[in-house]
């Protein structure tokens, strides 16, 4: 089966098969296998044994706390909430 569409450039045209998807099914680790990963050492790197470096990219200037807020406006009214939130 052929599907044709038309798109603008630049696209990422993506395609599955509909039968791979039905046949795939998950692998699992069999015990054996999941026992020799047991023993198996882990080896710890540093970051100068892989050539990373740790230089920040960013420099930070200054942090400050936001400035203090006002106290806030008790309405003993509905009405004269509204006109505190319209004309403020």
């Amino acid at each position: 089966m052929v599907q044709e569409y038309s798109t603008r450039l630049p696209s990422q045209p993506l395609t599955q098969s509909i039968f791979l998807i039905s046949v795939v099914e998950p692998r699992f680790a069999s015990l054996p296998s999941i026992m020799k990963a047991k023993k198996k050492p882990i080896e710890n790197f540093s970051p100068s044994d892989l050539s990373i470096d740790f230089k920040p990219a960013f420099e930070t200037m200054k942090v400050a706390e936001p400035p203090a807020r006002k106290g806030g406006t008790k309405a003993s009214a509905p009405q004269l909430t509204v006109i505190i939130l319209v004309y403020t």
